[in-house]
């Protein structure tokens, strides 16, 4: 009878870990996630500046590369912070999912199933693991990460 309540004990503790860590990654995803829009709508707004800049230089003949040469600079700084938001998201999941399954494992990046680390193929849609230790190409705007295959970026569109 103890090792029952010990069993239902540590079932209701490990309950309640893992609780605790999916409020915390939801509401730290909240909170990113507004930040990403927030970035999206800047990076909406510098290119409408972008384009009256564009108009307004070409309708009188003078064009200001200089203004928006710094607009496109900062259009690549906010793409870069979404790529940091993203991960932020990403590594709030992670710490979750490790929560509930442990650290021996990998998740697949096609369906997102969890695996164990040993695992050579997804146990939710059979594609190879070994494909998810393969290469990647960063994107030089944003950072983000690509497949090697790629040769645009998924994210901002730019060859890579």
């Amino acid at each position: 009878m103890p090792d029952f309540i010990k069993d239902v004990s540590s079932k209701i503790s490990k309950g309640i870990k893992v609780a605790k860590a999916k409020t915390k990654e939801f509401a730290d995803t909240i909170k990113l996630k507004s930040e990403m829009k927030e970035t999206e709508e800047e990076i909406r707004k510098n290119f409408q500046r972008i384009g009256e800049i564009v108009f307004i230089t070409i309708a009188s003949g003078n064009i200001n590369i200089e203004e928006i040469g710094k607009i496109v600079n900062e259009v690549e700084n906010l793409y870069r912070k979404i790529t940091d938001i993203d991960q932020k998201i990403q590594e709030a999941e992670l710490i979750t999912i490790k929560e509930k399954y442990g650290d021996d494992i990998i998740i697949c990046s096609k369906c997102k199933a969890v695996n164990k680390n040993d695992a050579k193929f997804c146990v939710g849609c059979g594609t190879s693991l070994e494909t998810e230790k393969e290469e990647v190409k960063i994107c030089p705007t944003c950072q983000c990460e690509n497949p090697k295959s790629a040769s645009f970026c998924r994210r901002c569109g730019r060859a890579i």
